[in-house]
């Protein structure tokens, strides 16, 4: 389903979707549209059994706060969330620095900002130098292994083929009590996964 992005009202979008009774939504939208679509789902009791949105404007704070207590329940895949940090000391080390200047927990993009900084300082001091074919060649040989990277990640291997990093792993978040927490892989997990979501009419 496609809507314009930016819209003041996703009420006909919300509709089509109720008339098509999915048990599973999959929505990839910008901060402003998945409040929307929250709140329309809220006033035309639009109930779907599972969210699993594709990151974007699902996991930025403005939504949670916004309409956090009304998206229990979502789920998102995500790269990072702040409660790795008791599985993963790296993670707490650098998410103290970050709320130190910020005063707010680092989030998903500027995690990978981060770890992308990281991995490109470790391939020129590699290269030892600046001449951009030799930094190319320390990335296609970097070998970054997961306790030195704040990511749920095995590690930090390129794919020489299609550069893609194939040791980078996912995880799938979901909101309660007003916060995202990691539901999967299970060796991550901090709270269960519960589902259906309970319809609007169970919900206090």
């Amino acid at each position: 389903m496609q809507y314009r992005s930016r819209s003041t009202s996703l009420t006909a979008e919300v509709q089509r979707l109720k008339a098509a009774e999915p048990e599973l939504w999959l929505p990839t939208s910008y901060v402003s549209d998945a409040i929307l679509m929250v709140q329309h789902s809220k006033e035309l009791d639009y109930n779907p059994k599972m969210v699993l949105a594709q990151d974007s404007g699902h996991v930025e704070s403005a939504f949670v706060e916004q309409v956090g207590k009304d998206a229990q329940g979502y789920a998102s895949r995500a790269v990072f969330v702040p409660d790795l940090a008791n599985r993963k000391p790296v993670i707490k080390q650098v998410n103290e620095l970050f709320k130190a200047r910020v005063n707010h927990d680092m989030a998903d993009v500027p995690a990978r900002v981060f770890t992308g900084f990281l991995v490109l300082c470790d391939a020129i001091n590699r290269a030892a130098s600046v001449d951009a074919e030799r930094i190319r060649q320390a990335l296609v040989a970097t070998d970054v292994p997961g306790d030195q990277i704040p990511m749920p990640w095995q590690g930090v291997k390129f794919d020489p083929a299609t550069g893609q990093n194939e040791s980078g792993t996912p995880i799938i978040i979901r909101l309660q009590g007003g916060q995202y927490w990691t539901v999967w892989p299970f060796d991550f997990t901090a709270k269960e996964f519960i589902h259906p979501i309970p319809k609007w009419s169970e919900r206090r």
